[in-house]
């Protein structure tokens, strides 16, 4: 098996910028397509099927997804969507920045194994967590930078006495309370440390790496949904000249070899102008983030339903429903994540126009959460998972 990937939405290390923001502008989300190929016979079929839709529309050289979300471009955009894309050759990795800091705030505070023991819980606490004030973020970022003694003790004294505001500020208030637990220990040679801070990379001034982490995550989710064919792997990647040594380095590393043992033969990094299946992995990870994330934002405002907002709503259905959910990893809050169940199903082109309301969204939510639990619940579970995470936690 090939698997060709290529990104979108600034990756590399996610810590306040020069302007105090998390992340710039309209640059929240972050996706990783890869494009998956069986065998060589496979491979053939699909270079040839893209390189036909670039030939249809005269597109000579690489063919950027930025170039697919030009207005003038959208009957291009479509016929991509319906005569590219399937649901047996890729697989998306969505990231909400603001929601990796939850889960890394909460791994520390909670304890990494709460996520694999207890997900539920995990995961209503880290939703409620992304909703509070970035301050807490940008604390827990200066933390890891210093990675001091010192600099972790304030975090955590931060953390029992922050007023929040989504989470119940009561004593059941998990993030205080087990942060009440952590103070003492401060006074031991063995403190409580960070998981990867500042110094953990090959790198010194490296953390928080969301493009490694996403690979890592693009991988184990192809590998657990059942791919018979994830062996032998040969993974090429568009160049991240920054990065590129820690990918190796951790792909090397004694917890990857738990994961995948032999699985995967090589990690290669190539040039999308040269690689016809990378520049298809950026078109798709390009259109899926700007779709995933004006759809989003658009929910969470009060004109969703107004028809001249339809565009990217209706866009990112007819993405899920060409990929399938079993090919995307949405690594956000729950809300986020059932929201865009949600959303895919009004917006289905058979979806009558009258149907869109927030009295049916409020149905399906309901519906969608019940699935996403039961689908959270299956992936805890599995085997890969549970014993190389609790080998190594």
């Amino acid at each position: 098996m090939n698997i060709y990937f290529d990104e979108s939405g600034n990756s590399g290390c996610i810590l306040p910028n020069c302007k105090g923001e998390l992340y710039p502008l309209n640059q929240r989300h972050f996706a990783l397509c890869g494009v998956l190929t069986s065998n060589e016979e496979d491979e053939k079929i699909l270079r040839k099927k893209y390189l036909d839709f670039k030939t249809k529309y005269n597109i000579e050289g690489e063919l950027k997804g930025s170039d697919l979300l030009i207005k003038k471009n959208n009957h291009i955009l479509l016929d991509f969507i319906e005569n590219i894309l399937d649901d047996s050759h890729f697989h998306v990795c969505c990231y909400d920045k603001k929601f990796y800091l939850a889960t890394l705030v909460s791994d520390y505070i909670l304890g990494p194994l709460v996520k694999i023991k207890w997900p539920e819980i995990y995961y209503t606490l880290a939703s409620g967590l992304v909703l509070e004030d970035d301050s807490i973020f940008m604390k827990y970022c200066d933390a890891i930078s210093t990675n001091t003694r010192e600099s972790t003790q304030e975090f955590v004294e931060f953390i029992s006495t922050f007023p929040f505001k989504y989470i119940p500020n009561t004593e059941i208030n998990l993030y205080k309370k087990m942060a009440y637990v952590l103070l003492p220990e401060f006074s031991k040679i063995d403190y409580p440390q960070f998981f990867l801070p500042v110094g953990s990379y090959l790198k010194s001034n490296y953390t928080n790496i969301i493009n490694l982490t996403s690979l890592g995550e693009s991988l184990i989710s192809i590998k657990i949904n059942g791919y018979d064919r994830f062996q032998n792997v040969s993974i090429y990647h568009d160049h991240i000249t920054e990065f590129e040594l820690e990918f190796r380095d951790t792909f090397n590393s004694e917890f990857s070899q738990k994961l995948f043992a032999d699985d995967i033969c090589s990690l290669n990094f190539v040039d999308s102008q040269d690689e016809l299946l990378v520049q298809l992995a950026d078109n798709v990870s390009s259109v899926f983030r700007k779709a995933f994330s004006e759809s989003i934002f658009l929910f969470q405002s009060p004109n969703r339903w107004e028809n001249e907002h339809n565009w990217f709503p209706s866009l990112l259905a007819k993405l899920i429903f060409k990929l399938h959910l079993k090919n995307l990893k949405i690594v956000t809050s729950i809300d986020d994540n059932v929201g865009m169940r949600c959303i895919a199903n009004l917006f289905h082109k058979d979806c009558p126009l009258e149907y869109r309301n927030n009295r049916n969204y409020s149905l399906l939510f309901q519906q969608f959460l019940v699935e996403f639990w039961e689908d959270l619940d299956t992936f805890s579970q599995k085997e890969i998972i549970t014993e190389a995470f609790g080998e190594f936690y």
